[in-house]
């Protein structure tokens, strides 16, 4: 989520899922770019679902300009000499599961028992070599 974009003003949360913009079905990500794209400016409701509810949300684009960069970065501020800088927040923490030992006790397996050497077979002689003739090509 975009730090002062307008899908946290309009009260998006990470994790929501938008199916709906202004009465216009949204089914992929291109969808959406397509939906927000022909708004430029507007004040419009979207349909999310949160935690397996629906929810109606207000969404209220500024015109978009051109010049101003885009992305997940183009709202990054450098800090004036002196402000304080409250640090980014931590993201909950996911519990460690310990590793569960494992069992290494193999099935037992009969061997079959050792097959006799099958006895050498002697091979066939090897023809002889041909000398090439006047008329073989090389």
């Amino acid at each position: 989520m975009v730090h002062d974009s307008a899908a946290e003003e309009a009260g998006v949360q990470v994790g929501d899922l938008i199916v709906d913009v202004d009465g216009e079905e949204i089914g992929s990500t291109s969808d959406l770019r397509r939906a927000l794209a022909k708004r430029d400016g507007d004040v419009f409701d979207i349909e999310v679902i949160r935690g397996g509810r629906s929810m109606t949300l207000t969404v209220t684009l500024e015109k978009d300009d051109e010049d101003r960069p885009t992305g997940p970065r183009a709202s990054y501020r450098i800090p004036r000499p002196g402000a304080v800088v409250a640090p980014a927040p931590v993201a909950a923490s996911v519990p460690v599961v310990p590793p569960v030992p494992a069992k290494l006790s193999a099935p037992a397996v009969e061997v079959a028992p050792t097959l006799a050497p099958l006895p050498a077979v002697p091979l066939p002689p090897r023809p002889a070599p041909v000398a090439p003739t006047r008329n073989d090509v090389i």
